[in-house]
């Protein structure tokens, strides 16, 4: 848990990923979240992601996730990502695959928060991430 407290607390950004169940977001993503201090995700850019039954479910991400994150001081809630699991496969190899449209969102999600990260540190030309970065490849 201390381990857990010291990353989060260094961190720049924090990208929180959940699947959605019965109006919800994931029991394990609000135990994460209660184990961050108050004001923990001050000066931190926040990415959510989701995935869920069905597209009824978008707007958990803005009326329940979203105050919880604001509660805990984030300064820069980026737009949130939601991927319907009708744009899910299952391969041969019992892998998730994301279908190009959403891959596509989700990369350019990445991308403004790489973005972000860069700005603030002043390192505008280079990278935080790995070269060639693509989300889910």
């Amino acid at each position: 848990m201390a381990h857990y407290r010291k990353t989060v607390a260094e961190a720049q950004a924090v990208v929180l990923a959940t699947p959605l169940y019965q109006a919800s977001f994931s029991g394990a993503i609000k135990l994460l979240l209660d184990l961050v201090p108050e004001r923990g995700l001050k000066d931190k850019v926040v990415l959510p992601l989701a995935n869920g039954g069905s597209d009824s479910h978008l707007l958990i991400l803005d009326y329940a996730l979203k105050p919880v994150i604001s509660a805990l001081g984030a300064s820069n809630v980026l737009g949130s990502v939601y991927v319907n699991s009708r744009h899910l496969t299952l391969d041969a190899e019992k892998r998730y695959l994301i279908n190009e449209e959403e891959r596509e969102r989700i990369d350019r999600a990445v991308d403004e928060l790489k973005e972000l990260i860069d700005t603030s540190q002043g390192l505008a030309g280079t990278s935080v991430f790995s070269p060639g970065y693509t989300a889910f490849a």
